[in-house]
């Protein structure tokens, strides 16, 4: 209405502007009395400014699709998080269905009885198949319920807007997120907030996505503080390493960093704890070796701990000079027949005459396992033990020198493994290296909003 009002305004003006001059015109042909321009800029600044103001109406009356621009971003979140999911190697129905799972504890009653197999009647065991993208199950489990969460959070926005704050509660949270879409890049800004027994419970959450040459780069960093006030930090590229960190925001010297590192086919990963030492683990991507160990206040190696294939084939831990052993029974020969108790050790024999009676030994139908454990010191430690070949079976799945050579290994490399992903023995330095990684911080002034 505003528009038809303004352009008769319009019209009325240029039509008065004309009758104008044609008075003059027909009255007076004196070349004295013709139009002047002083006139003549009046008319066009009349003009000029009725146009102005119709551009500024029209603009003002453009109508935003909220809806759609909504559409768009939930379309974008759906795209990475089924994207997520596939390169994980999961299902989604296996995802939800954990997601919603409850625990329930089956009582077992305890009993004597047991079932007799003989080892040919035994299930085969199967590899494991590693999918090497680096990716832990269990982040995707809780990251896919945070996007989910994102979801539903965004469906209650209403008049949504991109790259802007909007307020909400849901699942008790009071809810500030923000998201924008650019191409490919997806980008969420989220802070949770509630109150948990009169103490304040605050929870960002910073998500990046992207897509380079159509490989999926992730960055996620959290910010969480309730009982204890801690920042993860989670980097995942398709094509490139992953990496992940925790930090104890209130004990800067509590740290944990992993890098899923694809060159050469390792993870690493170094961490400490509150009760002291600092621990290093560096593995195959492959399962085939498992380095694990704990270096003391003086620098040096005080717990070794060394595994072998995935099922695992041998196991070993020397804890200051206390020495726990795992076989696999699976490789090992000189049995032919076992006992698996329902609630007891189990046991196995040749023909009729029970071997390793020493040993604690567990067997698994369902989940494929036989296992004989052992517990002994460094100095009784030997390979004819290694072997088995002193209780009368034969195990060389692994030898008892290339044991040997992997511990001298770790024992000569561990410094500079460390070092070559920048870190030391000092954890304090470690967390000031590691923080800075972190590509995005949590905005102090929001929680403060959020929490008013």
């Amino acid at each position: 209405m505003k528009k038809i009002l303004i352009l008769v305004l319009f019209i009325s003006v240029i039509l008065l502007v004309s009758c104008e001059k044609g008075i003059d015109s027909t009255t007076q042909t004196n070349p004295s009395t013709a139009t002047t321009s002083s006139e003549s800029t009046i008319s066009n600044e009349i003009t000029t400014t009725s146009i102005s103001t119709l551009q500024t109406i029209e603009q003002e009356t453009t109508i935003i699709d909220h809806e759609a621009i909504k559409s768009n971003v939930e379309d974008k979140i759906v795209f990475y998080k089924t994207k997520l999911i596939e390169l994980s190697g999961l299902e989604e129905e296996m995802i939800e269905s954990e997601l919603s799972f409850n625990n329930n504890y089956n009582i077992m009653l305890l009993s004597t009885s047991y079932d007799e197999y003989n080892r040919d009647d035994l299930p085969e065991q199967v590899p494991f198949v590693y999918e090497g993208n680096g990716i832990d199950p269990e982040f995707i489990i809780n990251t896919t319920f945070t996007i989910n969460e994102y979801l539903a959070v965004l469906d209650l926005c209403e008049d949504f807007e991109e790259d802007s704050f909007m307020e909400t509660s849901y699942d008790s949270f009071n809810y500030l997120i923000k998201t924008s879409v650019d191409g490919d890049q997806l980008y969420i800004e989220s802070y949770r907030f509630y109150q948990d027994s009169g103490s304040d419970v605050f929870w960002a959450d910073i998500m990046y996505f992207d897509m380079v040459d159509d490989k999926m780069i992730f960055k996620y960093v959290r910010d969480y503080n309730s009982s204890q006030h801690s920042i993860y930090y989670d980097e995942f590229s398709e094509t490139g390493d992953a990496i992940s960190i925790a930090l104890d925001a209130d004990n800067e010297e509590l740290t944990y960093y992993q890098v899923f590192d694809r060159d050469i086919n390792m993870t690493f990963d170094l961490s400490n704890t509150s009760i002291g030492g600092v621990y290093m683990n560096y593995n195959a991507i492959d399962g085939s070796i498992f380095y694990c160990i704990k270096i003391g206040e003086d620098e040096s190696i005080i717990r070794h701990s060394i595994r072998y294939g995935s099922p695992t084939q041998f196991w070993y831990t020397n804890d200051e000079g206390e020495v726990y052993l795992t076989w696999n029974l699976y490789s090992a020969s000189g049995w032919n027949k076992c006992r698996i108790y329902s609630s007891a050790d189990d046991h196995i024999f040749m023909d009729d005459t029970e071997v390793l009676q020493d040993f604690t030994i567990s067997i698994s139908i369902q989940d494929v396992y036989a296992n004989a454990r052992f517990t002994t010191t460094e100095a009784l430690f030997t390979e004819s033990m290694m072997n088995l070949s002193d209780y009368g079976l034969y195990f060389a799945a692994v030898t008892y020198t290339q044991l040997q050579l992997d511990i001298d290994y770790i024992d000569q490399n561990f410094l500079s493994i460390i070092n070559e992903y920048g870190l030391s023995l000092n954890m304090s330095d470690n967390y000031n290296n590691l923080i800075s990684l972190f590509p995005f911080t949590s905005d102090s002034t929001v929680i403060e909003e959020i929490s008013d």
